[in-house]
C-alpha cells in the first residue's frame, strides 16, 4: 500500500446491502436469536493480544446455507444461499496454556455451532492442512476448520467453515471475523495474501473440506478488489479429525472483480471454469486496511456447490 496517499474512505454499509440474499432467498438452520454472545467476553482486539483465561468475542460476516441429506446420507437439496454485511460472531474461550478449548460461530441469521472440549468435542491443529484449526463434535456430526491466524502471521482477522447435520441434514457457511477497519484509503494500491477454505459439495452430494491460496489485488482510487483462489486442494473427509490427506483439485480455483464501498466490498465470483457461479464480499480488517476477509459461495447444477471464507493481509 502507497502510506503516502492515506487519505481514508469512511464506511458506507448501504453501499454493499445488495450482499444480503444476493444469493437468493435466505433460511435459517437454527433459532434467530438462540445464542448470546457472553457478557464476560472481551470485544476483540489482536490476536497478539489474547491472554491465557480469556474470552473473546469478534465480529463479522457470514455466509450460510441449509441442506436436506438423502437415505445414504449425501446432500440432496441445498438452499441458495445468505451473504451478509455483518451480524456474524466468533467466541473463543482460551484456557491457562492459551489453548482454544471452546468456540462459537454464530452466522448473521442468528444460527450458531458449539464445540467445546469439556463435552467431548475436538479442537486441535490438522497436520495434512496445515495453518488450520479443526474442531468436530463427539457424535461426528457437526465440524469446522478455522485458519489458524497466529500461525499465518495475522493480526486483526481469520476466518472458518462449518457444516452441520453431516448425513442427516443441517447447514453450512463460511464466516469472516476480526476488527474491521473504520476508514479505508481514498487512493492507492496494496497486493493482499492469504488463504481460503470451503465446503465443496460434488455432483452427488458428497461434501468435503477444501483450502487454497488466496490473492486479492485491490486498487483503492478505482474501488475494485481483483479476487482469486490458486493451487485448491479437496481433504479425504468432510470430518475435520479425520483430515488424513489431500488431492489437488484445480477445477475449484476462483475469481471474482468486486466493488468497493466504504470499508466493505462485494461482486460477483465463480470458478475459473465457470462451472460454479454466486457472490463473493467482505470487508478490510485493522488500521490503515491492513488485513482483508471475507466470505463466498458459489453454486453449479443440482448441489455441487463451494461455500467458504477467505482471509490474508497487505504485503
Amino acid at each position: 500500500m502507497n502510506k503516502s496517499e492515506f487519505l481514508t474512505r469512511l464506511p458506507v454499509i448501504a453501499g454493499v446491502a445488495a450482499l444480503v440474499g444476493i444469493a437468493g432467498c435466505s433460511t435459517s438452520g437454527g433459532s434467530p436469536n438462540s445464542y448470546s454472545v457472553p457478557s464476560a467476553a472481551t470485544p476483540f482486539n489482536t490476536w497478539q493480544a489474547v491472554t491465557p483465561g480469556q474470552t473473546i468475542n469478534a465480529t463479522g460476516v457470514s455466509h450460510q446455507v441449509t441442506y436436506a441429506a438423502g437415505s445414504d446420507g449425501n446432500i440432496q437439496i441445498s438452499g441458495s444461499g445468505f451473504l451478509s454485511t455483518g451480524g456474524a460472531n466468533f467466541v473463543g474461550v482460551y484456557d491457562n496454556s492459551a489453548n482454544l478449548t471452546l468456540l462459537t460461530l454464530q452466522s448473521s441469521l442468528g444460527f450458531n455451532v458449539t464445540f467445546d472440549k469439556s463435552n467431548g468435542d475436538t479442537i486441535a491443529g490438522m497436520g495434512a492442512m496445515p495453518g488450520f484449526i479443526g474442531a468436530t463434535s463427539s457424535n461426528n456430526r457437526n465440524t469446522a476448520m478455522l485458519a489458524d491466524p497466529i500461525a499465518n502471521g495475522w493480526s486483526y482477522q481469520s476466518y472458518g467453515v462449518w457444516i452441520t447435520g453431516l448425513g442427516v441434514g443441517g447447514t453450512q457457511g463460511g464466516i469472516s471475523y476480526g476488527n474491521p477497519s473504520t476508514v479505508v484509503p481514498l487512493a492507492g494500491q496494496a497486493t493482499f495474501t492469504g488463504t481460503a477454505s470451503a465446503i465443496y459439495v460434488n455432483p452427488i452430494g458428497v461434501p468435503a473440506l477444501a483450502t487454497a491460496n488466496m490473492t486479492a489485488n485491490v486498487d483503492f482510487g478505482a474501488l475494485t478488489v481483483q479476487w482469486g483462489t490458486s493451487n485448491t486442494v479437496l481433504a479425504n473427509s468432510a470430518v475435520a479429525k479425520n483430515v488424513t490427506s489431500t488431492v489437488a483439485a484445480p477445477q475449484l480455483n476462483a475469481n471474482g472483480l468486486l466493488t468497493i464501498s466504504g470499508t466493505q466490498f462485494a461482486g460477483a465470483a465463480q470458478t475459473n471454469n465457470n462451472n460454479l457461479t454466486g457472490q463473493a464480499g467482505g470487508q478490510f480488517y485493522g488500521p490503515n486496511a491492513s488485513e482483508i476477509g471475507g466470505i463466498f459461495g458459489l453454486r453449479g447444477n443440482g448441489v455441487e456447490s463451494l461455500r467458504g471464507a477467505f482471509g490474508g493481509k497487505a504485503q
